[in-house]
């Protein structure tokens, strides 16, 4: 993380990077916390005099447009502002009545989810990571093999790269297919399967 930190300084700041490391090393200290499902949070070491983000307001509205049609032709947006109903009631989001626009505002981009048909498969993979390791068990050879190619998939969205499948599954043949597979992609340079 410190590396990082002193990466994105503007070369007229000052300090030497011992003593931004530290600094990093100490506003993580001071700012980790647990949440209430046991996963470290985080803030991030702003950097000084750094220009404000843009708004990202009219990439947002487009998103938001476009997201609109495409629930209206699935025939979801009724569910979806039913959901959008329950959490104002409940008060996970609020409505804002007087937008004013004075840039202090920011849109985050967007973030892809997860195929309706890949839900198992990212419930399982959320709880059973671990620092760098998956650890969960599949009843049969075909649901190993969708659990492979369905985790390659949700993970791949957020660049992560996948690789060093193990199993206990007796098939020596699968064995040697996932083997072939890492191989072939460590030869062309695209990392694991």
């Amino acid at each position: 993380m410190a590396t990082r930190y002193t990466r994105n300084l503007d070369p007229g700041e000052k300090g030497t990077r011992q003593e931004l490391e530290k600094a990093a090393e100490e506003h993580f200290n001071r700012s980790v916390k647990m949440d209430s499902d046991g996963r470290y949070v985080v803030s991030l070491p702003w950097i000084q005099g750094h220009p404000p983000l843009p708004t990202c307001r009219n990439l947002a509205e487009r998103r938001l447009k476009n997201c609109i049609n495409s629930l209206k032709k699935t025939g979801n947006l009724e569910a979806y502002e039913g959901v959008f109903s329950e959490w104002l009631q409940e008060g996970v989001i609020e409505e804002v009545k007087n937008y004013c626009n004075d840039k202090s505002d920011h849109y985050l981009p967007h973030r892809a989810n997860v195929p309706h048909n890949f839900e198992k498969t990212a419930t399982l993979l959320l709880e059973s990571f671990y620092v760098d390791n998956c650890v969960t068990s599949v009843d049969d050879h075909e649901e190993l093999e969708k659990f492979v190619e369905e985790s390659k998939t949700i993970l791949s969205t957020a660049k992560f790269e996948l690789r060093g499948w193990e199993h206990s599954y007796s098939d020596q043949n699968l064995t040697t297919f996932y083997h072939q597979k890492e191989k072939a992609f460590q030869f062309w340079g695209l990392g694991g399967i």
